[in-house]
């Protein structure tokens, strides 16, 4: 889903179902989009809340990056939902890590 500025993107993440297609394109479109700032305190009460989950990498930014088999595995994902969730992934730009892909650019 394409989006023309965060306060539609916000708008889908409030309107659609949790965990629909439009919810995470629009979660990984505000991720990508709002300041340094506000990515930064979102980072952080994410990791207060899940202290579990640490970065498999992290980008020139410093932001932090996940490893698709570890992002599935720390949520539990069953198969079918697992294809569906790398299938979302993998269009996502600059939240989720391919370590092959990582490899070849450094």
């Amino acid at each position: 889903m394409e989006f023309s500025s965060l306060l539609e993107a916000f708008a889908v993440y409030h309107r659609e179902p949790e965990g629909s297609r439009a919810y995470l394109d629009a979660i990984a479109y505000i991720l990508r989009s709002v300041p340094p700032e506000i990515k930064e305190e979102f980072y952080r009460i994410v990791f207060s809340h899940f202290p579990e989950l640490k970065p498999d990498y992290y980008d020139k930014e410093g932001n932090p990056l996940y490893d698709l088999d570890h992002a599935c595995e720390f949520l539990g994902l069953s198969d079918e939902d697992k294809e569906r969730f790398i299938e979302w992934a993998q269009d996502q730009q600059g939240i989720f890590a391919d370590p092959e892909r990582l490899h070849k650019i450094q």
